[in-house]
């Protein structure tokens, strides 16, 4: 009785997790570790893999390393082949401006949410 107990009390936790990354993601959009952590998280309701804790909090360590990591994909179309340039966020200037024309930088928007990438790549 007592395993099923803690098995439901963590199945409720992760899903309060996945909740809230999804809110986190809604907040300040990252592909990359949003990807890895939707791939890896179905792995963890195992039953094996989730009752070791440090398979959790190792999963959970590595978004968050993906998160601080100052580069990222964007979907953005840009004139020009792919390649990694600028991620501009803030009110552009007027030399931004151009260079977002040419596909030289990646314009996000005037208001700072936190972590954003510094470079993306474009395709």
């Amino acid at each position: 009785m007592e395993t099923k107990v803690i098995f439901l009390l963590r199945t409720l936790i992760s899903v309060v997790v996945i909740y809230l990354f999804a809110e986190w993601v809604n907040y300040n959009p990252r592909i990359i570790p949003s990807l890895v952590f939707l791939l890896i998280t179905p792995a963890l309701f195992h039953w094996r893999l989730y009752r070791n804790g440090w398979v959790v909090l190792a999963v959970f360590a590595g978004y968050l390393g993906l998160y601080l990591v100052p580069f990222d994909i964007t979907f953005k179309d840009v004139p020009g082949p792919p390649r990694v340039v600028r991620y501009v966020v803030g009110l552009p200037s007027g030399e931004a401006l151009a260079l977002a024309r040419s596909g030289d930088v990646v314009l996000h928007g005037c208001v700072r949410k936190g972590l954003e990438p510094r470079w993306v790549w474009v395709w």
